[in-house]
């Protein structure tokens, strides 16, 4: 595997936008039950989003990440480029759709704010 593998082409700006107006609040739903319909209206919402958004691109992300801990390296996440990024949510996304529950296991986790948190990063540089 390649460097270049695991890097997307940079999402819209408008992207970048509309995602973070539809991020869940981690912090708060953290502490919810797993099956509080809040959690699951806020995931449904992002999930809505990320739908109508360039974010998604066909990529193979079993092979690009073929091992569970590379996914959820903390590290990736803390320096990746925005087309890195891209691409670590877009698989993380697939998971989710091909193993339900996924999203819900990398917010209970704190994963999914710490991309938040680089996306509010990198969408200041821009």
């Amino acid at each position: 595997m390649t460097s270049t593998f695991f890097t997307l082409a940079a999402p819209s700006t408008e992207t970048l936008d509309v995602l973070l107006r539809a991020w869940p609040d981690c912090t708060s739903l953290a502490h919810e039950p797993y099956d509080s319909p809040a959690v699951y209206r806020a995931l449904e919402v992002f999930h809505e989003a990320v739908q109508t958004t360039d974010l998604l691109r066909a990529f193979n992300w079993r092979k690009g990440f073929t091992h569970g801990a590379a996914l959820m390296d903390p590290a990736k996440l803390e320096r990746a480029s925005l087309g890195r990024w891209r691409a670590l949510m877009a698989a993380h996304i697939c998971l989710d759709q091909a193993c339900q529950g996924h999203l819900l296991d990398i917010l209970r986790s704190g994963y999914l704010e710490q991309a938040r948190l680089r996306l509010v990063e990198l969408r200041a540089r821009l």
